[in-house]
């Protein structure tokens, strides 16, 4: 099978985006294949489609069927650059992503080298304090966010911890957020149940949002936050009235490379 595609550093969270249709039922098989070592080797693939909704300039379905906020950023990356956006400008994108209802609006500007995308995520479900974290449930994705001093001490043992969370949980997506309030550190871990893949992500925008829906629910206010990651720094804001009202991440997207992949 040859597959174009495209490959994006969203704050180094690399994803493949594969530009042409894929049968579903073989998104997980094809999925893994190209998150291979000796293929294109990325953290997450995402498959484009034709919109079903309108408005939307195309479909976004992750491979396990879950949301994702940094795939969103890089699939209205490649839109705005099939559309010829030049350096110093801006558009408004809308995309439709697996997970998420409706169409997100992402706006994205053509800086030195890449994008600065900032997408409108999805509101909460619901965010439920458990017996050693909170449970921040987005459409599409659920994220566990444990507030810690030092993220890298609790690594030992997070992988096991996070497949005990998603053993209980129905979600397509389930991650692991270690997050160190007076640093604003964040290390973020992600378990997508159709691909059984877990993945320590450089940077994490469904969690970066997660993050920020926790920190404004905390404190009851709007919030804005720079959430430093091993690949980056991801920017979050919330809104709120009677509870999380508005809810937006920004990051900067660059094209690794593009081309055929042979699977």
């Amino acid at each position: 099978m040859k597959l174009r595609f495209v490959k994006l550093s969203p704050t180094q969270n690399m994803t493949v985006i594969v530009d042409e249709p894929v049968p579903r039922a073989a998104h997980r098989s094809v999925a893994a294949a190209l998150m291979d070592y000796a293929s294109v080797f990325a953290e997450q693939v995402g498959f484009r489609e034709t919109p079903t909704l309108p408005g939307a300039r195309a479909r976004l379905q992750m491979m396990g069927g879950e949301f994702c906020g940094n795939a969103t950023m890089c699939m209205a990356a490649c839109l705005a650059r099939e559309e010829g956006i030049q350096p110093g400008e801006r558009r408004s994108v809308p995309v439709e992503v697996s997970g998420a209802s409706g169409v997100l609006m992402c706006d994205v500007e053509c800086a030195a080298g890449g994008y600065i995308c900032r997408v409108d995520m999805p509101l909460p479900e619901a965010i439920q304090p458990r017996a050693d974290y909170t449970l921040v449930r987005l459409p599409g994705i659920a994220h566990a966010v444990v507030e810690c001093a030092a993220p890298e001490s609790l690594r030992p043992g997070a992988e096991q911890r996070l497949r005990a969370i998603a053993a209980e949980l129905a979600d397509d997506a389930v991650g692991l957020m270690l997050y160190a309030p007076e640093t604003s550190r964040l290390l973020p871990l992600v378990y997508v149940r159709d691909t059984d893949s877990m993945v320590w992500e450089r940077g994490c925008g469904s969690g970066s949002a997660a993050v920020g829906a926790y920190i404004a629910w905390k404190n009851r206010c709007g919030m804005t936050a720079s959430l430093t990651q091993p690949g980056g720094i991801i920017e979050t804001a919330a809104a709120w009235k009677d509870g999380v009202s508005k809810l937006a991440i920004t990051g900067r997207v660059t094209i690794a490379c593009e081309g055929v992949a042979y699977i």
